[in-house]
Parts: structure tokens; C-alpha cells; sequence
């Protein structure tokens, strides 16, 4: 299988007139063309590091939001104000 990794810019919206448009990272299987979301947050037009494991069965993103989706209240406001990394498998 062949992966690649590109930020998205995709629209969502609940309602008419409330489109935005959310830059994020996907990942794209080049042989069959789909793609799935990789993050379920928002990326940034600043670059970020993508690092592959060896063995192509996992990815490192350096310097990226994490999602919000936590109950702790610490780690919920770390994740909105910091860039951190997050280790991903491939699907």
C-alpha cells in the first residue's frame, strides 16, 4: 500500500451561511484513492514534521493540535494552546 500524508481543507458548517473551512491532515491510500482524516483537529499552514516508522505501520506528527475530545480540564487547555506530537497507526 502506498500512503500519503497532505493537509485538507475541508467545509462544514450546521447551517446555511456557517460554512468554515478546517485545514487538516489526511491520509491518502494512492493505489485505491481514499482518504480518512488523520487528526480530528485542526492543522495549521505552518509545517509540521512527519516522521514514518520503519516498518511503515505507524507515523509521528511533530508539532501538531491534538484533538480537545479530553475530559481533564489541565490537558484540555494544554492541548488548545500548545503544538504538540502525536503517534498515529496506519489504517
Amino acid at each position: 500500500m502506498r500512503i500519503r500524508i497532505f493537509k485538507q481543507c475541508s467545509e462544514s458548517g450546521s447551517g446555511k451561511g456557517s460554512e468554515q473551512r478546517i485545514l487538516r491532515y489526511e491520509i491518502i491510500d494512492l493505489q485505491t484513492n481514499r482518504s480518512q482524516v488523520l487528526l480530528d483537529s485542526p492543522a495549521t499552514y505552518a509545517s509540521a514534521d512527519v516522521l514514518w516508522s520503519p516498518d511503515s505501520e505507524s507515523l509521528l506528527l511533530c508539532g501538531v493540535y491534538l484533538p480537545l475530545d479530553v475530559k481533564n480540564q489541565a490537558e484540555y487547555y494544554s492541548r488548545r494552546s500548545n503544538k504538540l506530537s502525536s503517534k498515529s497507526n496506519c489504517p
